[in-house]
């Protein structure tokens, strides 16, 4: 591995000697201490080009530690490449790139034209950068990387391509972005369609067959529950804590924080259901997970996460996204099932609700409970598809009716196919009475 997340960077300087000059707490965020990201060749020693580079983003260009995350695992792919190859910075050529983009091409990762030109794109800000700390010191060097009308005969020519879009109140605007040879023709975008019913019914049953332990599967449950009602997105539903859950419990609202905002909030009413195993969730299943951690080390003291892994630690959203994949292959799910599509679902659904509204005051709720500014971004997650399919011709008059009313009869599933496995196991009786009182609750709604 080129690249390792230093959350605890003392840990992580010591395997370069080299890394002794940095202190410690320079390589951390001050507002949310967490460590910052370190780049290291396969040996272990730390590519400081690269690490400066980020630094660089960080501190002068003042760019969000999410940002720099995604940078550092983007460039670790260059740095197992030149590895691999024995190059260094001040080797590359065009044909270097376009190799580069052949190894990316040729993984195990299966990554999409567009994902490639983002690897490269990376890639060639990071080579301009260095390009331009080099050339400072000496201006006598040839160029590593510049334009092609620069007139200085660089090893790595780069382009000017220029396009328009449109910005927020619908007036084209020009711009302009690098091309490269090594760079591949971009596919288009494939539409994505809100995850359907049918499909979530399938989640659930899966958690059963997939979760072994009575921790995991009440987790699993519990954060499609949450992104089946809020809509919310990942780094927001994983970023929830208790107080907030509390919060939600006491006034049936969640106030969550807005993603891609200077740290606004905002308010997401939910229902009955979700309130009801958010509260079982904390006190029996959670609860005892943190207790054993702090007890055998794991963690010092309970962070307050909502969403955790076995060992009390916060669950990570790429733990959930390879959940849920297990979840799709287990229930037999052919179709995409990824935790984004719950946020098109939840706002298809909204949309629909309140299409009698007056437009304004109808685009004011759904950017409000989305944590969206701009206009025209609730229209992205409306699938005017799904709405006419057959599926989706129900009235729905009651929105939190309905979702409690569609958790419930999941539950149902799930203990039917509980009542099958354990059918000689005097437990059912347990499962029996259960799954009585989901039926009355599914009947008083």
């Amino acid at each position: 591995m080129a690249k390792i997340m230093a959350k605890t960077p003392n840990k992580i300087l010591h395997t370069s000697s080299f890394a002794q000059v940095a202190s410690g707490y320079s390589f951390r965020d001050p507002n949310k201490n967490k460590g910052f990201p370190l780049v290291l060749h396969k040996d272990g020693h730390v590519c400081w080009p690269i690490t400066d580079y980020l630094l660089h983003r960080y501190r002068n260009l003042h760019k969000k530690m999410g940002t720099i995350n995604t940078d550092a695992n983007s460039l670790s792919l260059l740095v197992q490449y030149l590895d691999t190859t024995n190059t260094y910075f001040t080797e590359m050529f065009d044909h270097s790139l376009v190799d580069f983009r052949d190894q990316l091409f040729e993984d195990p990762s299966k990554r999409q034209a567009s994902q490639i030109n983002k690897h490269l794109r990376n890639t060639i800000y990071f080579l301009r950068w260095y390009n331009h700390e080099l050339h400072r010191h000496n201006p006598d060097r040839r160029r590593i990387i510049a334009y092609n009308d620069d007139n200085v005969n660089p090893q790595i020519t780069i382009y000017r391509e220029k396009y328009t879009y449109k910005d927020a109140k619908g007036r084209p605007q020009g711009k302009e972005r690098i091309r490269h040879e090594s760079m591949l023709e971009e596919s288009v975008p494939v539409t994505r369609h809100a995850i359907n019913s049918n499909n979530i019914d399938k989640l659930w049953a899966a958690t059963p067959i997939v979760c072994q332990s009575p921790f995991r599967k009440a987790r699993d449950e519990i954060t499609l529950l949450l992104f089946e009602v809020t809509g919310g997105r990942r780094s927001e539903l994983f970023n929830i804590k208790l107080p907030e859950c509390q919060q939600a419990i006491e006034t049936s609202t969640l106030n969550i924080h807005t993603a891609k905002s200077n740290n606004k909030r905002r308010d997401i009413p939910v229902s009955k259901e979700l309130i009801r195993r958010l509260d079982n969730y904390i006190k029996y299943a959670r609860k005892p997970i943190i207790q054993n951690a702090i007890k055998n080390q794991h963690i010092l003291r309970d962070h307050e996460y909502l969403l955790i892994g076995r060992y009390g630690k916060q669950w990570s959203e790429r733990s959930f996204n390879e959940e849920i994949s297990l979840l799709a292959k287990c229930a037999g799910i052919d179709v995409p099932a990824h935790p984004h599509l719950f946020r098109h679902r939840k706002f298809t659904m909204l949309a629909e609700e309140t299409k009698k509204l007056d437009p304004t005051k109808r685009l004011l709720i759904l950017k409000k409970l989305g944590g969206w500014s701009n206009d025209k971004s609730p229209s992205n997650y409306i699938d005017i598809q799904a709405i006419e399919s057959a599926g989706w011709q129900k009235a729905y008059l009651n929105l939190s009716k309905h979702e409690d009313a569609d958790h419930i009869r999941r539950q149902i599933h799930t203990k039917l196919y509980e009542i099958r496995e354990k059918s000689f196991d005097i437990s059912i009786i347990e499962n029996i009475d259960d799954l009585d009182n989901l039926i009355n609750n599914l009947f008083d709604l």
